[in-house]
């Protein structure tokens, strides 16, 4: 599992950084291990990384892409459909200073981009909230409808949802130094 740790170094370089706050309201006693494996492998499955600065009854991640950081929520909330949970899930993208570490994401805050996505999942009601910012960063394979000063999550193209699955396939051959070509 990679991490993200928060610094007060304010060097680095200026990117949109979308973040997940998982509220968990109320959850059996006996679920709690099955839903932590199952959130803690699904933002890491979708290139995200775990935020040390979570409060009690909290999951924070951090993600570089807005779209990324959705198809997360999304799936947390399929897989964790048989566990006894509520919670809230609220997504704010905002403007963040990144050093990218080789297993650490060291980021810095830029005004209150965590306290707004905290206050996006306290308002969800067992469903998955986003910002305006976070709907305008993911594009228009987003499918979402107005909620009150938020948009309500609904899903992902399958076009979009196949590009990216493409490109990590893509990225993890590259990385393993293994070629291949492209037939058509």
């Amino acid at each position: 599992m990679k991490f993200a740790v928060l610094v007060t170094d304010l060097a680095g370089e200026k990117k949109d950084i979308s973040y997940i706050s998982i509220s968990i309201r109320d959850i059996e006693k006996n679920d709690r291990d099955n839903f932590e494996k199952i959130v803690l492998d699904t933002i890491s499955e979708n290139k995200g990384f775990l935020s040390k600065n979570a409060e009690a009854n909290e999951v924070l991640a951090l993600f570089l892409d807005a779209l990324d950081a959705v198809k997360c929520a999304l799936d947390i909330k399929e897989k964790t459909g048989p566990v006894n949970v509520i919670m809230g899930i609220g997504i704010h993208t905002s403007a963040t200073l990144v050093n990218e570490g080789k297993e650490e994401l060291k980021y810095a805050s830029m005004g209150n981009a965590v306290a707004t996505a905290r206050k996006i999942s306290q308002q969800s009601k067992n469903n998955i909230l986003i910002s305006k910012d976070t709907k305008l960063k993911s594009g228009g394979d987003l499918r979402s409808r107005p909620a009150g000063e938020y948009f309500l999550a609904e899903g992902i193209s399958r076009r979009e949802s196949l590009r990216k699955d493409v490109e990590r396939i893509v990225k993890n051959i590259k990385s393993e130094g293994k070629g291949f070509d492209v037939v058509r």
